[in-house]
């Protein structure tokens, strides 16, 4: 009997248990048929797809005989799967039971490859589930039996979340293959009846707009369902009140985007929005309102106007939205009413929005700017594409240590070209007087005051958080204030306030208000529980020289004249932590170093490589992975050329490093890394090595 795994459980895959006569029975071919019979095929044109939310039948046609007695009872034990072309790769299990289900309602919001955990294994986990609880939006498991030969069908719906992918669909007897290449499986892709699932503006920084100004880049954020390959026309409006008092219009007004074109190649697309300047919302302008015309028509328009101000409304307060020109060509079967999507506000008020501890990334989106052309071999002209641009991303920081380099980042309104100066606050004083400005480093020099021009929308400014670089003592007090201990460390609120040099600009969202931004010293817990050198060397173990597992640019203790690590003494099955918060970047068997692991760091304004070697197993952990100081990575062993060592000289290997590669870049950890001293011991009693 083929049992299957709870749902939800992180191994729910299809499994299976030996069956009581062991099958010889197997599936040869299946082929899928629409509610009319009529076969969908193999292809890629429209009409080989499986419409989402549609009923399709699945058939067992044929059967690879290996014992006729037996095949009508086989095939009560057929079983059905499927897996994701594209996606299963990045999922926790590598495919689907498909159990039979009553009929669903699709999922509200979309659910493929959502899971935000920073953990991999976790985010595979979350996938699958969300996959394998809402792809299937009916199935049913059907025998029909005439005349003693049973006829294997399966009754199935899917989601239209699923638009795009292609599904391979599997009947099997004992287990699946899992192979496309044989007949047993059925490929289809999904298609998704055209929509327009989500629409919202954004900033550089990824946050949702409600309201953005003048001369200032914006992004468009666009999720679709089924339109890929279709280009569409996006138009901008401004949204007027109705009805509109004399002699104002009565239809909203089109904003002129020219580069408004946008082709469908995937599910999400960013298109940049390069807003203009007042002049391109001229005739936008001078069909709005002031609070004076609004006030003479009240009386008789008193329900259109909901909210009143007390100050003079400015013309240029405008309300744009996009509606889709082409929507019914593209198969878009929406009103002109619904054909309104991603309301913003745009202002011409002066005002400093936001302000933020960040790094920048580089992002690639859909550039303001005329489709591509795309030429064959010969030049001839056989489509376009959409422009790209490489645009900086404002990623918001949470936290950082003595030494890291920031940027301090203010979202402004309308005031393009104008000088902003930053200043850092301490919640409580721990370094700095109470009510004094945290100094940094500037481009090398120590500021209070960080001054930027606003460019885009944006000033930005980069410092180092800390104060004189060349001034050790000061940065040792800063460390010993926020570290007291590797088990103690105090945690330094910072806050950010931002003025405009020479006019106060109001800033509406004062970020420093809750002090969320972490200042710390660099976490550090020691790679091993008891830090001490080896100590035995020699044939035998017959030469007690601890000094020799230290950091050596030059020995004639080692046969390669050099040891650029650290030995510390560690029986096989020793715990290895995380000695730092970082990520991994390698992971890997080496002949020499055996199994080992290294953790990329930021440690006080440097970043640094730590690297273990001679590993019992190779650790569980991918690539990039996020780890924190302390967490448990492996255990001890003899791989490598520390396999013919005895137990005496059992040992971690450790290295600090300032390269990721795989060699080289090697520097004395006990000057580079100053922790590691603290609980090191360097002439260890023999006695405690044996």
């Amino acid at each position: 009997m083929i049992t299957i795994s709870e749902t939800g459980n992180p191994s729910n895959q299809v499994t299976t248990a030996p069956l009581k006569n062991p099958v010889i029975n197997k599936v040869k071919t299946i082929k899928v048929f629409d509610t009319e019979a009529n076969e969908i095929k193999y292809g890629s044109k429209e009409e080989n797809k499986l419409k989402s939310g549609t009923e399709y039948i699945f058939e067992v046609k044929e059967y690879t005989v290996a014992k006729a007695a037996t095949l009508e009872a086989d095939k009560e034990n057929i079983k059905w799967c499927f897996w994701l072309d594209k996606t299963q790769d990045k999922l926790s299990a590598k495919s689907f039971e498909i159990k039979e289900t009553s009929e669903k309602e699709d999922a509200k919001e979309d659910f493929l490859l959502i899971s935000k955990a920073e953990n991999e294994a976790k985010k595979k986990e979350e996938n699958f589930k969300a996959i394998d609880e809402n792809g299937i939006l009916y199935a049913e498991h059907i025998v029909e039996e005439k005349e003693g030969v049973k006829t294997i069908k399966l009754k199935v719906k899917f989601s239209k979340w699923l638009d795009g992918e292609k599904i391979k669909t599997e009947a099997y007897i004992d287990k699946p293959t899992l192979s496309s290449s044989n007949n047993s499986v059925a490929t289809r892709s999904v298609l998704a009846t055209p929509e327009i699932a989500e629409v919202y503006w954004m900033s550089a920084d990824g946050e949702r707009l409600e309201e953005t100004g003048y001369s200032e880049d914006i992004y468009l954020y666009i999720k679709t369902l089924g339109l890929t390959g279709k280009t569409l026309d996006t138009n901008i409006y401004d949204k007027d009140l109705t009805p509109n008092p004399a002699p104002m219009t009565t239809t909203d007004d089109y904003a002129d985007w020219e580069e408004n074109k946008l082709k469908i190649e995937e599910r999400d697309h960013i298109k940049q929005f390069k807003v203009g300047n007042k002049e391109t919302y001229k005739e936008a302008a001078a069909d709005e309102k002031t609070d004076e015309q609004q006030d003479s028509y009240k009386a008789i328009f008193d329900f259109a106007y909901v909210a009143e101000s007390s100050k003079k409304q400015d013309p240029y307060e405008l309300e744009l939205y996009v509606t889709i020109a082409n929507a019914k060509d593209v198969g878009l079967n929406i009103s002109d009413e619904q054909n309104k999507f991603g309301n913003i506000k745009l202002t011409p008020k002066e005002t400093i929005k936001d302000a933020f501890f960040a790094k920048i990334d580089k992002e690639e989106v859909v550039a303001d700017g005329p489709m591509t052309e795309v030429k064959n071999k010969k030049g001839k002209k056989v489509g376009e594409k959409n422009p790209t641009t490489t645009v900086d991303h404002y990623e918001k920081l949470e936290d950082a240590v003595i030494g890291q380099k920031v940027k301090l980042v203010a979202e402004c309104d309308n005031i393009n070209d104008k000088e902003i100066v930053f200043k850092l606050f301490e919640k409580e004083p721990l370094l700095v007087a109470k009510d004094q400005p945290l100094p940094v480093l500037r481009e090398g020099k120590e500021v209070t005051e960080i001054k930027a021009t606003v460019e885009n929308g944006y000033a930005v400014a980069e410092v180092e958080l800390w104060k004189g670089k060349d001034k050790k003592t000061e940065f040792e007090k800063w460390k010993k204030t926020l570290r007291k201990s590797q088990d103690n460390y105090v945690t330094n609120y910072l806050k950010l306030i931002v003025e405009e040099i020479n006019s106060p600009i109001p800033q509406i969202k004062e970020s420093y208000e809750d002090y969320t931004f972490k200042f710390n010293a660099c976490r550090w817990h020691d790679p091993l529980d008891t830090m001490a050198y080896r100590g035995w060397y020699g044939p035998g173990s017959n030469r007690w020289e601890p000094k020799s597992s230290a950091y050596l640019k030059s020995t004639t203790a080692r046969n390669s004249g050099k040891h650029e690590g650290l030995d510390l003494y560690a029986p096989i099955g020793t715990t290895t932590y995380a000695c730092v918060d970082g990520e991994i970047y390698l992971n890997y068997f080496s002949s020499t170093y055996g199994n080992c692991i290294g953790i990329k760091s930021q440690y006080y304004g440097k970043t640094l490589y730590f690297f273990y070697a001679h590993l019992d197993k190779k650790p569980d952990f991918k690539i990039n992975t996020k780890i924190k100081a302390g967490i448990k990575i492996g255990e001890t062993g003899v791989t490598g050329n520390a396999n013919k060592t005895d137990s005496k000289k059992n040992h971690l290997h450790f290295e600090v490093r300032n390269t990721s590669n795989k060699s080289g870049g090697r520097i004395d950890p006990l000057e580079n890394v100053p922790e590691i001293k603290d609980n090191l011991i360097i002439n260890p009693k023999k006695e405690s090595q044996t």
